[in-house]
């Protein structure tokens, strides 16, 4: 069983993507329903770094999520959390999923998406936990960055 300790804050509660962010335990936890468009993932993005969390691992359940997005949106969105590596200290992502498309997807973007910090895509939470845990004790987050490389 996941748990978020209560000193936790829960933002954009209704929309299509929720995210619970610790700061004690430098997490943040999203999960998208439904449709997604690029806005809510930018507004998604925005909200973690207004808030600091930009470094923090991140857990995306991405379980019900519905939208299937091109692949040169996967390609765009991919972009932008590279160029975030670039701009500051970023946390490891782990992205957890059913089987068939929403899958096969993340696996593309997790492929595209990454310079140093690593980004995996799970089947069950509780993998993708242990794995971002084992992360916070290996990721060198003063590690020096390679050049900036846009497809």
């Amino acid at each position: 069983m996941f748990i978020v300790p209560s000193a936790a804050q829960c933002y954009r509660l209704g929309m299509p993507i929720e995210w619970t962010i610790s700061h004690g335990s430098r997490l943040v936890v999203a999960v998208a329903k439904g449709e997604i468009q690029p806005e809510h993932v930018r507004d998604f993005l925005q909200a973690i770094d207004r808030e600091g969390a930009r470094p923090y691992a991140k857990m995306i359940d991405a379980k019900g999520m519905t939208t299937r997005f091109a692949p040169e949106q996967i390609g765009t969105f991919a972009a932008v959390v590279r160029e975030r590596e670039v701009d500051g200290a970023v946390g490891p992502v782990a992205i957890v999923v059913g089987p068939g498309p929403i899958a096969e997807q993340a696996r593309a973007f997790s492929e595209r998406g990454h310079l140093i910090r690593p980004i995996r895509v799970f089947a069950e939470l509780h993998e993708a936990r242990r794995w971002l845990d084992r992360q916070r004790d290996t990721v060198d987050p003063r590690a020096s960055l390679p050049p900036l490389k846009i497809e």
